[in-house]
């Protein structure tokens, strides 16, 4: 070989060498495990690899990025405050929520990753799991040897109930179990793998449920051991549903967009229903506090849960309507408040007197609570209205207002004869 063509391969291989180098920072994408555990290659270059999993919340991470998705390990429940509800006809309203799914590292999760939803508006019995008592969470088994009912009121697990439709619903395998707080004691690692159990039966002092918990309690890292949980089914018609990426609506199963799973909640539109989980003890259904509603989502293994506690809103804006409109003296107005879907009178809202006066007259609201008066079941209030002195002519203009829908408005006159 003559010195110029050694020169030539001289040259060439520099070249390769140099092409050789770029490409260790390859921008090609590689399939995680089923855990999605594995992310993108750093690679050797100024980018690193993509990564995909098809698992519990697998890391697809952006190509060229250097970015990675990885497992999920947090789950947040979210709801819009502007058009929540829907009117879906048939005598149901339908609320929207979300779920914002994320990795340790606050990234969203992969597109497509599945969430499993589930919810329960009866609970029919709850406790605390404490230390010292004989209590225990352990395997398939919780034990508690102070459950009660909804309304404190002592039982066992065989009598646990609630009353729906004039008939007693006592534990059956249609329940589910979940974990709400452990207070001051913390959480063991793994907690979130046991807020949420499906049930299997229940007799004397303990509970079945279907999956081994992953944490003994009381739990000893924490010896407080104040872990509480609730029981209950779904009793009153109410349904989670999730919706995937095509947007269509599956019972219980949603699936990521951008890291949202979205979900909406149906439940009968009638005033025995709205409201329900907004107020404490809620006197329509018993045993009192038994009208209350838990939503668990969670990842598709169930390693991953949050719990939330929704309530079955009205549908925004609506109109009061008072009777009498005009009085001449000291005068009881009955005001109804139907909501803004399908005229429900709506329970438990607070609406708030105010009064503009012509003269000397003197008006006296009787019977307020801070000022206001809450609806009753069927959405209406009792004003009692005093009008003290004053002189022929004299006008008193009261406004009634629904405090959390102040254009929500009604007017009636007082004129004195």
């Amino acid at each position: 070989m003559g010195r110029f063509q050694k020169i030539l391969m001289m040259l060439f291989l520099v070249v390769m060498s140099f092409g050789l180098a770029g490409c260790s920072g390859s921008d090609d994408t590689f399939s995680g495990d089923d855990n999605g555990g594995n992310e993108g290659s750093s690679g050797g270059g100024s980018t690193g690899g993509g990564g995909s999993g098809n698992g519990n919340g697998g890391g697809t991470g952006v190509p060229g990025s250097g970015a990675q998705l990885g497992t999920m390990t947090n789950i947040a429940i979210t709801y819009p405050n502007t058009n929540a509800v829907e009117n879906i006809g048939g005598g149901l309203y339908r609320r929207t929520g979300s779920a914002f799914v994320t990795d340790i590292d606050g990234n969203t999760v992969s597109d497509g990753t599945e969430i499993l939803f589930k919810i329960i508006d009866s609970i029919k019995a709850s406790g605390t799991i404490e230390v010292g008592n004989g209590d225990s969470i352990s395997g398939v088994m919780l034990t508690d040897n102070g459950v009660t009912l909804s309304d404190g009121v002592p039982t066992n697990f065989g009598a646990a109930h609630v009353i729906r439709n004039n008939a007693f619903e006592f534990i059956s395998s249609q329940d589910q179990l979940f974990l709400t707080s452990l207070g001051s004691s913390g959480q063991p690692a793994g907690f979130k793998a046991d807020m949420a159990r499906s049930v299997v039966s229940g007799a004397g002092a303990t509970v079945t449920v279907r999956n081994s918990y992953a944490n003994d309690y009381p739990n000893m890292t924490y010896p407080t051991g104040d872990t509480s949980y609730v029981l209950g089914g779904s009793h009153m018609g109410v349904e989670v549903a999730g919706v995937d990426e095509n947007d269509v609506l599956t019972t219980g199963i949603g699936s990521t967009v951008d890291g949202v799973a979205n979900f909406r909640i149906t439940y009968p539109a009638n005033s025995n229903t709205l409201a329900v989980g907004c107020v404490a003890n809620d006197p329509r259904y018993l045993p009192l506090g038994s009208a209350d509603i838990y939503l668990m989502a969670s990842n598709s293994s169930g390693t991953i849960a949050t719990i939330d506690e929704p309530c079955l809103n009205r549908i925004a804006g609506g109109a009061l309507t008072p009777i009498p409109t005009e009085s001449s003296g000291s005068t009881i107005f009955t005001v109804q408040y139907l909501d803004g879907g399908d005229d429900i009178p709506v329970p438990y809202s607070r609406i708030t007197p105010t009064v503009v006066v012509t003269g000397t007259v003197t008006v006296v609201f009787n019977g307020t609570v801070g000022g206001g008066y809450i609806t009753d079941v069927g959405g209406q209030i009792f004003a009692d209205v005093t009008i003290i002195g004053g002189a022929s002519g004299d006008k008193a203009v009261i406004t009634f207002t629904v405090d959390s829908e102040p254009t929500v408005t009604a007017d009636v006159t007082v004129t004195l004869p």
